[in-house]
Formats: structure tokens, C-alpha cells, sequence
């Protein structure tokens, strides 16, 4: 099986994307992340650089998504997603406790605010259970 590698991209610059483009702006992206301004911009400013593309523009309502960055929004979630699907993974084979992250955020009113927190498999498994 041929393995094909992206030098240059990093999880951390998709995930800072990801939410600059699902919140709207650089400030609430690096509240919910935990890291300065700086660091989310030149996260940003390193994805832009290495695809060739500015994937978001400033606008009045806050950044917003150009065509490349319309593309690659779905597929920087799903690899985001991954990366945090194989951390559980392999929490879950250590016995250890998933890690838990809970993000609210409104584009509107408050500013986003996210929690870490360590749960056992039941509670993960029945926080992603459907309603009955």
C-alpha cells in the first residue's frame, strides 16, 4: 500500500483553520484553542503560504471562505476529526479515560468557551447515543 504524505500541512494549522472559518474570527478561534492571536494567524499564514491559496477573507460579518477554502474546510474537519478518533483509540486501548473536549461558541453574543475534561468509555458511549 502506497502512502502519500502532505509536507508542510500540520494539525494544528487545519484545526486552527477549521475554526476561524466555523466562528468566524481569529480571536474566538484562539480563545477556544487556548493560544494567542499570533499563534492562529501564523498558524493560518502557514497553510495559506504552503496551498497557494488564501482560503479566508475579512469580511464585515467576519472571515469568510473562499472557493479553496470552501473545499477544504469539509476535508480539514474530517482530518481534524480523525486525528482525534486515533487519540481515543489509543486512550481506549491503554484503559485509559477519553478525553472529552466540549466547545460552545456564538458567533452573535458570547465568546466561545471550551473545557477538557477526562470520561470514562460509558459516559462517551452514552453522550453519543441518540436521543430516545
Amino acid at each position: 500500500m502506497a502512502i502519500a504524505y502532505v509536507r508542510g500541512v500540520t494539525l494544528t494549522q487545519l484545526e486552527a483553520f477549521v475554526l476561524v472559518a466555523r466562528l468566524g474570527s481569529v480571536k474566538a478561534a484562539a480563545k477556544v484553542l487556548g493560544v494567542s492571536e499570533p499563534a492562529v494567524s501564523g498558524a493560518l499564514a502557514a497553510l495559506r503560504q504552503h496551498l497557494g491559496d488564501p482560503l479566508l477573507q475579512r469580511s464585515p460579518a467576519g472571515m469568510e471562505l473562499t472557493p479553496g477554502g470552501k473545499r477544504l474546510v469539509t476535508i480539514a474537519s474530517q482530518m481534524v476529526n480523525l486525528a482525534v478518533e486515533a487519540e481515543a483509540a489509543i486512550r481506549d486501548a491503554q484503559g485509559a479515560p477519553e478525553l472529552l473536549r466540549v466547545v460552545a461558541a456564538s458567533r452573535d453574543s458570547q465568546p466561545p468557551t471550551a473545557s477538557r475534561r477526562r470520561c470514562s468509555p460509558s459516559v462517551m458511549r452514552a453522550s453519543s447515543s441518540p436521543p430516545t
